[in-house]
């Protein structure tokens, strides 16, 4: 709340909207106070704040309420406020959306002037969290649009839904991951509600999504069908890389109980520890939790099997071709499941 950035942003608002009065809960920042002269400061209960917003409201206000208080507590008590935007340096914590209501969880001040904009000449109630610090991930350029999800990262394996300071650890996990041979959908939720229409197509071209916990509960009611969705324990990369591993050995899993060609009897193919594998999808899932011994027995510089055997059982020469060259063994599995 006190860096220089979201102070100059208040007070662009403050030139551009004469309708726009700052109630700051507490002590007023210097960066603010030096930014917003006229800034009234409220001190009390945060029912008191909302009343005095009520009250500039009907007087044809639109208050900026700055506050530390979680949006969570102030939730119940904004039902009767209409136009005020509402800036909390508090995190943003898993909760129920009241009808009406629209969260913002910017993840960078980049995104947190666009928020503000928004929200300024947005005719409703908007709750806005500041991010944890200001480093950019965004650019003036990437585009935000209050209700919608920008994909930031476009990949075929997993959908990696994120917002707020999680998106930091989003994009470090799906460089990662990339260079492991998996590549991720990277869809930024910066709103609530959620933007159905943009998870739903990226869920059902990746068939699988990794998210945080304050996501999910937004995410798993819009799925109908059986695509897995996967939370991480704790927004680092590692957690969530985990968690996209997760969410596609679910995703491999559930292809293989699913209609597929298979070998006829005789003609699957037999790993070096005995195990028999009849079909392209088990192949995929197997490949995917493969000790690296079996593989490197059976895929490395001089040979690989795994192509042999599609090009002659399955008569895929395309899809064998595609993978001789991969010594890879998470690549490998990825370019098979993604064969359709």
């Amino acid at each position: 709340m006190t860096n220089t950035p979201f102070a100059h942003t208040l007070l662009e608002l403050s030139q551009r909207f004469d309708t726009l009065i700052t109630l700051c809960h507490g002590k007023i920042p210097n960066s603010l106070a030096h930014a917003l002269p006229l800034a009234v400061t409220i001190h009390g209960s945060e029912n008191n704040l909302l009343a005095l917003a009520r009250g500039l409201e009907l007087e044809g206000k639109k208050p900026i309420i700055i506050t530390h208080t979680p949006l969570a507590h102030l939730i119940p008590a904004t039902h009767d406020l209409h136009q005020s935007i509402i800036v909390s340096t508090s995190t943003l914590v898993p909760i129920v959306i009241p009808p009406g209501t629209t969260i913002i969880t910017p993840a960078d001040t980049l995104e947190t002037h666009k928020a503000l904009v928004a929200a300024a000449t947005k005719n409703a109630t908007t709750l806005i969290t500041l991010p944890a610090h200001s480093k950019n991930i965004t650019t003036p350029q990437t585009p935000f649009v209050l209700g919608r999800s920008e994909t930031l990262r476009t990949g075929e394996d997993c959908a990696l839904i994120a917002s707020g300071f999680d998106l930091h650890a989003a994009l470090c996990a799906q460089e990662k991951l990339e260079r492991q041979g998996i590549t991720c959908t990277v869809l930024n939720a910066h709103t609530l509600p959620i933007d159905k229409h943009t998870i739903l197509a990226s869920a059902h071209a990746t068939r699988c999504i990794a998210t945080t916990a304050l996501l999910a509960p937004h995410l798993l009611p819009l799925l109908h069908t059986p695509i897995p969705i996967h939370t991480a324990v704790a927004c680092t990369p590692e957690s969530l890389i985990k968690t996209v591993k997760d969410a596609i050995l679910h995703k491999l899993q559930l292809a293989t109980t699913q209609k597929h060609p298979c070998a006829q009897n005789g003609k699957e193919f037999i790993l070096s520890d005995g195990k028999k594998i009849a079909s392209i999808p088990e192949l995929a899932h197997e490949l995917f939790t493969m000790n690296d011994q079996t593989f490197t027995h059976h895929c490395n510089a001089h040979k690989n099997d795994f192509a042999t055997w599609i090009s002659d059982v399955f008569a895929q020469k395309q899809l064998a071709r595609e993978i001789t060259s991969c010594t890879n063994r998470i690549a490998l599995a990825m370019k098979l499941s993604r064969a359709r």
